[in-house]
């Protein structure tokens, strides 16, 4: 018997140890495969994707993603197929708990809430497809999931946010061009604001509606840099 218990108990610690080390592992792959998202979301490629898919949806917007598929060409809806895929494996890394789930809404949230809201809640969603339904479930578990205030901060800004290259309305038009360049200023002179933020909010999304050449002198003179294409 008094053989027994040290080896019970080495069994055990054995165990245990094992346990604690299976968790922290998997914890630190959670972490690494939410950063490895997070950095191919805003990769060079990705982001010339964004460019292009973004502006196929605002320049389709009453047509469905079937629509697209039908009469656009394989080159343009490939990047419209990219943004959306990559979404959809955001789903399902959320669902099989293969990411560090308290990170998501900050580090997605925002672009995705745009994403729903210019294109994917009409567009998509209302279609028989898989993907609108992961679409669908991400929406419902980003509306459980981020802070109220940052949720609504997102609706808002994608709500009032304009298309690129708006056409001049007189005075107005010249009003809300010199808004946008105060608050690109602004942005630039933000040290929290590194390259994927400002390429992805001030050019990326064309939520200011400067044009590339400018928005890449700004840029320049801030020593940062707009990705090309």
């Amino acid at each position: 018997m008094a053989i027994l218990v040290p080896i019970a108990a080495g069994l055990v610690g054995t165990v245990v140890g094992a346990i604690v080390a299976w968790f922290a592992g998997r914890a630190q792959h959670r972490l690494e495969t939410t950063f490895a998202m997070h950095r191919e979301f805003h990769s060079p490629e990705m982001t010339r994707s964004r460019n292009l898919a973004g502006q196929t949806v605002r320049d389709n917007r009453s047509s469905s993603f079937e629509d697209m598929r039908v009469k656009l060409s394989p080159e343009v809806t490939q990047h419209v197929w990219n943004v959306m895929y990559f979404y959809q494996r955001l789903c399902l890394a959320i669902k099989l708990r293969d990411v560090h789930r308290s990170y998501i809404p900050e580090m997605f949230g925002e672009n995705f809430c745009w994403w729903y809201s210019k294109s994917y809640e009409h567009q998509l969603v209302p279609l028989n497809w898989q993907a609108g339904r992961h679409i669908k479930w991400l929406m419902n578990w980003i509306e459980r999931s981020a802070p109220a205030d940052e949720l609504r901060k997102w609706r808002t800004r994608a709500a009032t946010m304009e298309d690129p290259r708006p056409t001049p309305e007189g005075m107005l038009y010249r009003w809300r061009r010199l808004r946008r360049m105060h608050l690109f200023a602004r942005a630039l002179a933000n040290p929290h604001n590194g390259r994927a933020q400002l390429a992805d909010r001030y050019w990326t999304s064309g939520s200011y509606g400067m044009s590339y050449s400018c928005a890449a002198a700004r840029l320049r003179r801030a020593g940062l840099s707009l990705p090309m294409g």
